[in-house]
């Protein structure tokens, strides 16, 4: 087992450990990009929407399947052979489970759809649970080593080998099937990948070895879970009972473009801090000061890039994804407000985890999921564009209470960070936002590349004059520098 790193040093690690990680995700991002760019071009809005309404129910079963018992191992002060054996059991159970459930309820779900097609998929699809379940212990033992760049590894590299046979697929095809195909091979890949890499293998299940501090700690991380994604993921379902497929695929798009990357940047770096900061549970300074260094980092980002994708996406969308796909710009001019939002609602949960207050943000989502679901609901009778406004406007709201809540419970004073996701926004989103729409509705499409030009000089300078900008990003280049020279030295 290797020795917890020191509380001095914290900070440092939890830094260049989300630095490792973003730089990973960095090519996740891209490959989800080609993703939507090529089966956009390759499939019909209404292709894509049937395999939307499924991983809307499938999504939920991989949630519960895991039960908040890959976090749990991962945050334990310590764990030993037998229990996580017994972990990796007791996710493979509940995915076997999942996995009769939804075979016997993909009959129905079509019925309540009015597509016959989504049981064929929903049956397809369904098995990725199964090798989710068999996965999710063996990436929780990389993360617990804090095996970061293997783990950015397995997973990008897994998601390059579905998306290569996806396209291949739907190039030959045309079909939906394509996209069957691709979850498929993802799924395998990582599952070889991470087993190949962990430094455990599981044995039979101990029957004597207790896991219930785990499940007790993973019952109120999955309530949570369940009920955000609910919140996040019930929009597919209410837009395609009341809008249909087509409705859901324009929709799928934009949410593929928005909100797919603030995950696939905020679940690895959820891993990168859990580990790290949780040494440091019981010292709020140094808590505090180590999540202000890895929130400004996120939040300058979050705002920038979700400035820049709402203010380019009447021009952009268009031209990448061809002209059956233009309501899916509006969609994301509305959405990128609530990315930004949502990528500012991960310090609390950390937080939360950290203290190891579960139960508290159980409560909270008791409260704020309804609310959420209840605005896609109400903007469901705008169709995609409603609900994508009405998401961003839950959002802020939402994350404003969250961040009252997890002070109130645990006592850390998150004042200053809510402060500094207010300054990012306004200081990085609004005028990374507005400058290209400004550019562009003045002078024309001609002019995009210049309007691209003052985005980056815009960002140059506020990033220098902001004093505390300067200082995270500087150390941003500091690591990179680095690392490169590290690696320049072992070559």
């Amino acid at each position: 087992m290797k020795p917890p790193v020191p509380a001095s040093e914290i900070g440092r690690a939890a830094f260049r450990g989300s630095f490792s990680t973003l730089s990973w995700q960095v090519s996740r991002i891209i490959l989800n990009f080609v993703s939507v760019i090529a089966m956009a071009r390759l499939l019909s809005p209404e292709d894509i929407g049937i395999i939307a309404m499924v991983l809307a129910v499938t999504g939920l079963g991989d949630l519960v399947r895991d039960f908040g018992l890959s976090m749990a191992a991962v945050q334990a002060k310590t764990i030993s052979d037998a229990e996580r054996t017994n972990l990796f059991w007791a996710n493979v159970a509940i995915s076997l489970a999942l996995f009769a459930a939804l075979l016997v309820l993909a009959p129905h779900l079509a019925v309540v759809f009015s597509d016959v097609r989504l049981t064929q998929v929903l049956w397809l699809c369904s098995s990725v649970i199964l090798f989710n379940g068999a996965c999710a212990q063996f990436k929780a033992d990389l993360n617990r080593n804090l095996r970061f760049g293997i783990l950015g590894l397995v997973e990008a590299g897994s998601q390059a080998i579905g998306l290569c046979l996806g396209i291949l697929v739907a190039y030959l095809t045309g079909s939906y099937m394509a996209l069957v195909v691709m979850l498929l091979a993802t799924a395998i890949s990582e599952l070889a990948m991470a087993a190949s890499f962990a430094s455990w293998r599981p044995g039979a299940p101990d029957l004597k070895v207790s896991i219930t501090r785990f499940a007790k700690f993973g019952a109120g991380l999955a309530g949570t879970q369940l009920l955000a994604y609910l919140a996040k993921r019930g929009d597919n379902v209410v837009l395609g009972y009341g809008w249909g497929a087509a409705a859901v695929g324009l929709y799928d798009r934009a949410y593929s473009l928005v909100m797919a990357p603030v995950t696939q940047i905020l679940v690895p770096l959820t891993r990168v801090a859990v580990p790290l900061l949780g040494q440091l549970r019981d010292d709020d300074d140094l808590l505090l000061a180590s999540l202000k260094k890895v929130q400004l980092c996120t939040a300058i980002c979050a705002s920038s890039a979700y400035g820049l994708i709402g203010g380019t996406a009447g021009t952009v969308i268009p031209w990448l994804l061809g002209e059956s796909w233009t309501d899916t710009s509006i969609i994301v001019q509305a959405m990128v407000f609530g990315g930004v939002f949502r990528t500012f609602a991960q310090v609390p949960y950390w937080i939360f985890i950290v203290k190891g207050r579960t139960g508290s943000q159980f409560l909270f989502h008791l409260f704020a999921q309804p609310f959420i679901i209840s605005a896609i609901i109400i903007g469901a009778i705008w169709g995609g564009f409603g609900i994508a406004l009405s998401l961003s406007v839950s959002y802020l709201l939402v994350w404003l209470a969250q961040m009252a809540w997890v002070q109130k419970v645990t006592g850390v004073k998150v004042g200053e960070i809510t402060l500094c996701g207010f300054i990012c926004f306004i200081v990085f989103f609004i005028p990374m936002y507005i400058i290209p729409v400004a550019v562009i509705r003045v002078f024309g499409d001609g002019f995009f590349a210049i309007s691209i030009a003052s985005e980056i000089l815009y960002f140059i300078l506020a990033a220098t004059f902001w004093p505390a900008s300067r200082s995270v990003l500087g150390e941003v280049v500091a690591v990179a520098f680095k690392r490169n020279k590290q690696g320049k030295e072992q070559a």
